[in-house]
């Protein structure tokens, strides 16, 4: 019974502990705090010298800028709405962090 209020109405939850269907407030809010994260392992180090543009594998400059475009430019200068950020996770336990801000900071995408 649960499961198919849950197609019927999405936002209609299954009774757990006492609690009954979301409101509208509630469900309106949860939506616009929710998001998309890409999270991706990356080989190698977080430096600069590791990104080098002739590579024939990991780290290339080119490979990771289109990562980063499809998941964060929707149009020029436009982020996508549902997404709140790209992590890059490389082997020496450091992170990348890329979120739609940057795309208003630098509307044309590149490897430069």
């Amino acid at each position: 019974e649960s499961m198919r209020s849950l197609q019927d109405d999405p936002k209609a939850l299954p009774k757990v502990g006492g609690q009954g269907a979301v409101d509208d407030e509630v469900y309106k809010e949860a939506c616009e705090h929710a998001g998309l994260v890409f999270f991706l392992p990356v080989l190698g180090a977080l430096r600069a010298d590791t990104f080098d543009a002739t590579a024939t594998h990991a780290n290339r400059r080119d490979a990771v800028a289109r990562i980063i475009c499809s998941a964060l430019w929707r149009v020029r200068g436009k982020a996508w709405d549902h997404v709140r950020e790209v992590v890059f996770l490389f082997e020496d336990s450091r992170l990348l962090r890329i979120s739609p801000s940057f795309v208003q900071a630098c509307p044309t995408p590149s490897e430069f």
